[in-house]
């Protein structure tokens, strides 16, 4: 079985092996102590983790992508293909407004769990 898709993910801890053909956006992600935050798969996925890999999301989105943090956790097994980026041409994608994974935590332990509906 094929199966094509293209997926942004925001704000996740997001742990998943892109099936074939599939395209992944990463930004905006906080990986905290995670052992390993992503498998090699025989999808395409763009991870930014620097601020040049962020600006080269610039010529195809228009926007800089926001840079995902990895904080005492493994490398990233794949994510640094461009080429995934060409699967991002909708306008959702393009005016996305994505908070700084550096802001996650705190956003999440305010404003998630048990009992906090917003």
């Amino acid at each position: 079985m094929f199966m094509f898709t293209t997926t942004i993910s925001v704000l996740y801890l997001w742990y998943s092996d892109p099936e074939v053909g599939s395209k992944v956006l990463l930004e905006g992600n906080y990986f905290n102590t995670v052992t390993t935050p992503t498998l090699a798969g025989d999808g395409q996925t763009y991870i930014p983790t620097t601020s040049t890999q962020a600006a080269a999301c610039s010529s195809l989105l228009g926007r800089n992508c926001v840079i995902n943090i990895l904080l005492s956790s493994g490398s990233l097994l794949a994510g640094t293909d461009t080429g995934t980026l060409n699967g991002f041409t909708a306008s959702t994608y393009k005016s996305a407004s994505i908070m700084a994974a550096s802001a996650v935590p705190s956003y999440v332990q305010a404003h998630a769990g048990v009992g906090i509906v917003n």
